[in-house]
């Protein structure tokens, strides 16, 4: 079974509105448990705080510009959203649309709107 609109809605409002959650950057899929080493490292890469919209249709997207500076050399392949900077625990996760192949120094950037999380 599915979750009708409502509850879909409500899911993903409880998870993701009037928190902060952060999105990290994945070399390969962190898993539902949030595998720390496949987190990007190195440089001055951190999780950078994401906000999300009302969720419509079971689905929230990124509500603000996601943008990470002098990024470490690295092939990005996941993202993830976690309930802290550091630690904490996986929200959700999922596979870019492509492999970003990030060289150091460079920034990375996911547009408003790019990031979506479905229930």
């Amino acid at each position: 079974m599915s979750l009708g609109n409502y509850w879909g809605n409500t899911a993903l409002d409880f998870m993701l509105n009037g928190r902060t959650t952060w999105v990290g950057l994945h070399v390969s899929s962190p898993g539902s448990t949030g595998t720390p080493s496949t987190e990007v490292s190195g440089a001055s890469y951190e999780r950078v705080i994401c906000n999300f919209t009302t969720p419509s249709s079971k689905t929230s997207l990124n509500d603000n510009v996601l943008e990470w500076d002098n990024m470490p050399t690295a092939k990005i392949t996941y993202a993830g959203v976690w309930d802290a900077e550091f630690g904490g625990n996986i929200i959700a996760y999922g596979p870019l649309a492509g492999t970003a192949n990030v060289f150091y120094g460079q920034q990375f950037v996911i547009p408003a709107g790019d990031l979506a999380i479905s229930i």
